[in-house]
């Protein structure tokens, strides 16, 4: 073989060896990770235009409608931890006048339930997911309270686990005292297709859930990497072809 094809395949290999690193770069710049939010007004502000499920007009003002089944709003499936096995999956609608517990959040209707993903005993209940969500979701956010025998307490406030259906595990701060309801919200540079909330508290309260399809841009630092790759990509495919149209060049 020629010095000049030699020297064009040694070329070659060295374009094929970059572009295979920017793609490994590309890679890792979408690998998974996440942002968490304790301010709605943040994560608002970090995902326009989102989707909010507020469970208003489900249910009469004072009524409670239970779902056995799970309830599916917006392209969004809630599953509880029903009691018994002819509703495993049990939630409950809950409209402001139906209870004290209830209307002292003063956040209207509410999803309730025994809990998102335990059972009363804290056991993990086997099931893939306590909120899917529809594809593409990239972040999601909610409003939520807990109480503990029907009777509102410091005692079941949290923290708990969130596991997020890439497998990673979070810790939700614990909700705050009435009337205010707590949030929590994340952004995810993969897409989720369910979360599991697990709270050890008899009841958790739910409200507000929002979700959104959100691009992630990878840091100005990667960028740059990717300029200087196809820089130096082109140079070397500029010098491939010097050399094959002059094999006795020595530039």
């Amino acid at each position: 073989m020629g010095s000049a094809s030699m020297a064009a395949c040694g070329g070659h290999r060295q374009v094929v060896a970059m572009v295979a690193l920017c793609a490994a770069a590309a890679s890792g710049a979408t690998a998974s990770a996440q942002t968490t939010f304790t301010s709605r007004a943040a994560w608002q502000a970090a995902v326009r235009p989102f989707v909010t499920i507020d469970f208003e007009g489900l249910v009469p003002a004072g009524a409670s409608q239970p779902f056995p089944m799970g309830l599916t709003v917006a392209g969004v499936t809630f599953k509880g931890a029903g009691s018994t096995s002819s509703a495993p999956d049990r939630v409950d609608i809950v409209g402001p006048a139906f209870a004290s517990y209830i209307g002292v959040w003063s956040s209207g209707g509410m999803l309730q339930t025994l809990s998102l993903g335990t059972d009363t005993r804290g056991i993990i209940h086997p099931q893939p997911g306590s909120i899917s969500l529809p594809a593409g979701v990239t972040a999601v956010g909610f409003n939520y309270a807990t109480t503990c025998i029907v009777v509102v307490s410091p005692g079941c406030e949290g923290p708990w686990s969130v596991r997020l259906s890439t497998g990673q595990l979070l810790t939700i701060p614990g909700s705050t005292p009435p009337p205010a309801m707590a949030f929590w919200g994340i952004v995810s540079t993969v897409p989720l297709t369910s979360i599991q909330i697990n709270p050890g508290a008899t009841f958790f309260l739910l409200d507000n859930f929002s979700y959104a399809s959100v691009v992630p841009v990878p840091a100005l630092a990667f960028w740059a990497f990717v300029a200087l790759t196809i820089f130096l990509a082109a140079a070397g495919v500029a010098s491939i072809r010097t050399r094959e149209r002059n094999p006795f060049h020595r530039g």
